[in-house]
């Protein structure tokens, strides 16, 4: 069978069609866990005929076995496997097997983390991801651009009483990403913390724990300028009010990465709305990057973020003092001093 798409794959359990397997992979972990969530409340399983694994701690071989189990008075058994990219071989073959002919009567649900395997072919055959497609669907959940988890973030604010205008929710996305379920948990405090008034910008930097005296986009706004000395004084502003290295580190390999993907999609004919779109950023941002990338090459800023990623082997690895690393890395990037 073919990958079913997020919007089929619900409205099939509206309908009430449960498939007897399900694959759910894909970087967005909020929406896959709320999908797994949608199929266990369709199902209505009861504690005889519900069954919990984890790939990377359970055998393969007592999931086959729960799952070729028959339920206990009821219509259905749910045997949910959670990290399933993460069995091992053994247990990848014994799941593999029971794939290839599933009980209707049990709706196997097999997810996916992000970054997990699964979805290659392996050297004895088709992988699990596809085996499960073939038995029932595969849905894969993407994670959301920028601008697109500003929206989520503004609905999900609504939903639980709270109002999160455009600039607040760009600011969120920009300082604590676009991963959903983090925002979901940020989000929850700011409608705790503003109890129905509209929250702001500087709300949003306050709840996640910037000091008024360590501005947030100081670095990125010193780099951005190519001013050296401005970003070390940044670096050590933020190191005072208690910012963590790898933050600011971020705060660097996000700037040349941007700056990288513009030049990119410029070179490939995209329009400047198209691109701010894509990167979930204002127009006129977008327009400063394109400006501020013209005198850098895309070799330069590959170089800028692998000397980027050695920076971050030295914070793990403690190598020198986090100052100094972070320092070095913001003068040795070639968009800085290029």
């Amino acid at each position: 069978m073919p990958e079913l798409d997020s919007r089929r794959f619900y409205a099939e359990l509206e309908a009430g069609t449960i498939r007897p397997v399900y694959w759910l992979s894909g970087e967005n972990g909020w929406e896959r866990d709320r999908a797994a969530a949608r199929i266990k409340a369709a199902v209505k399983p009861d504690e005889f005929n519900f069954d919990s694994f984890y790939g990377d701690r359970d055998g393969g071989a007592d999931i086959a076995q729960a799952a070729s189990s028959a339920p206990v008075f009821a219509e259905r058994r749910l045997v949910l496997v959670r990290r399933a990219g993460a069995l091992k071989a053994d247990g990848r073959e014994a799941v593999s097997e029971y794939l290839k002919n599933p009980l209707e009567s049990t709706c196997l649900v097999l997810v996916a983390g992000g970054g997990e395997g699964g979805g290659r072919k392996g050297p004895r055959g088709p992988s699990l991801s596809a085996l499960a497609a073939q038995a029932g669907a595969a849905v894969e959940f993407e994670a959301l651009r920028p601008q697109e988890a500003q929206k989520w973030a503004a609905a999900r604010a609504g939903e639980m009483g709270a109002k999160l205008p455009p600039e607040a929710a760009e600011t969120l996305v920009e300082s604590s990403g676009a991963d959903l379920s983090a925002l979901e948990n940020e989000i929850a405090k700011l409608a705790a913390y503003k109890d129905g008034a509209a929250i702001t910008s500087e709300d949003v930097l306050q709840c996640l724990g910037y000091a008024r005296e360590a501005e947030p986009f100081a670095l990125s706004d010193a780099i951005s300028a190519g001013d050296g000395a401005r970003a070390l004084r940044a670096i050590d502003a933020a190191l005072a009010a208690g910012e963590e290295p790898v933050v600011l580190l971020a705060m660097m390999a996000k700037y040349a990465e941007r700056m990288l993907r513009v030049k990119i999609m410029l070179s490939a004919g995209m329009e400047q709305g198209r691109i701010a779109a894509e990167l979930g950023v204002k127009p006129y941002y977008a327009g400063r990057l394109a400006a501020e990338g013209k005198a850098r090459s895309e070799r330069s800023l590959f170089a800028a973020l692998n000397r980027l990623l050695e920076a971050d082997a030295a914070l793990k690895s403690s190598s020198g003092s986090p100052a100094a690393v972070l320092k070095s890395a913001a003068l040795a990037q070639h968009f800085l001093i290029e």
